[in-house]
């Protein structure tokens, strides 16, 4: 369990502090979607999972947890991509400060090149300060996507064309 400093966020009504996020529960859920300020969509891949996230998020609260999405993009975009998506989660956006940098979730390689990763960031909320408690990337994100559970089940998994599938099995790009 880590202390992290209480951010403050752009949000659609103005300044949200990372406590805040946390409404009237103890715990917080962050995704961290991919959304470079430069962008004007959200990356597939995160955008397929927010739309694989339970239609009723209200059973989180009723187990004490808030859940909360975070992105680089200027929270303008961040609110017209929401749109397009229906999707009625808070989406706060770090572009003015360090949050993204400091937990690796934007990161630059020796070549300059910057880059993202999707993940999810679990909080806890005691006496007042914020606790980073567990962090997952990559395909561990989709420990909460029960599609791609489903999917694996199935007699030919996701059909992605990055799985080791036997001659002629059906397979597309990923996330396409």
């Amino acid at each position: 369990m880590l202390e992290v400093e209480d951010y403050e966020f752009a949000g659609r009504d103005g300044p949200v502090r990372l406590t805040e996020l946390f409404g009237d529960t103890y715990l917080l859920l962050v995704q961290n979607v991919m959304f470079g300020p430069d962008w004007d969509q959200g990356c597939p891949s995160c955008t397929w999972a927010v739309d694989n996230l339970p239609q009723r998020m209200d059973r989180l609260s009723d187990e004490g947890i808030a859940f909360a999405m975070v992105s680089e993009a200027p929270v303008e975009k961040l609110e017209a991509w929401r749109r397009e998506r229906g999707w009625s989660h808070t989406w706060v956006s770090s572009g003015a400060m360090t949050y993204h940098v400091d937990f690796a979730w934007t990161d630059t390689d020796d070549g300059g090149q910057t880059f993202w990763r999707p993940g999810y960031s679990y909080y806890l909320l005691s006496d007042g300060k914020p606790y980073l408690t567990y962090v997952t990337t990559a395909r561990g994100t989709e420990a909460i996507l029960p599609i791609a559970h489903i999917m694996d089940r199935t007699v030919y998994g996701r059909q992605q064309d990055w799985e080791d599938s036997p001659p002629g099995w059906p397979q597309e790009p990923t996330y396409g």
